[in-house]
């Protein structure tokens, strides 16, 4: 994969785009050794990349910060092995969203914020889950009763 970075911005905030930018390719390269769990990685990279700096939807979306990267990183690296690896996006309020999603009555949500919390919601069929806890580097037990109920 090979990333273009922008040449004509002179701004603080384009310096720190092609920045990360670099950071991305580097990561996704060698990331791609880690297998799945690595591909989650470079996206988490490429999303973080893409949405640190303030607006970057063009309107006036919260930026991703470099904190909340990196415990969006130590929450997949949680994530037991037998849990099949989320998709990864960012939202205008600055939170990192992982999701595992098999259909539209089939899926669970965690929001990732800088101060180590983590909301979810999910559907199980019927089943409707929420919740929020704090993380300390272990996911909760209720979230990982979600994700696998959504994954079986």
């Amino acid at each position: 994969m090979s990333i273009g970075y922008p040449s004509r911005g002179i701004s603080k905030e384009a310096n720190q785009v092609r920045d990360a930018l670099k950071d991305v390719q580097r990561e996704f390269q060698s990331a791609v050794s880690l297998g799945d769990r690595g591909v989650v990685l470079g996206e988490l990279h490429e999303v973080w990349a893409n949405q640190c700096v303030e607006g970057w939807d063009g309107d006036t979306a919260s930026p991703i910060l470099l904190e909340t990267k990196e415990i969006a990183d130590r929450v997949i690296d949680a994530l037991p092995s037998e849990i099949e690896s989320p998709s990864v996006s960012g939202d205008a309020d600055g939170y990192i969203v992982l999701e595992w999603y098999r259909n539209s009555r089939r899926l669970v949500a965690v929001s990732i914020h800088q101060s180590s919390w983590l909301s979810w919601a999910g559907l199980a069929g019927s089943a409707e889950y929420e919740g929020r806890a704090p993380f300390y580097d272990t996911l909760p037990h209720q979230l990982l009763n979600v994700i696998r109920e959504v994954c079986s």
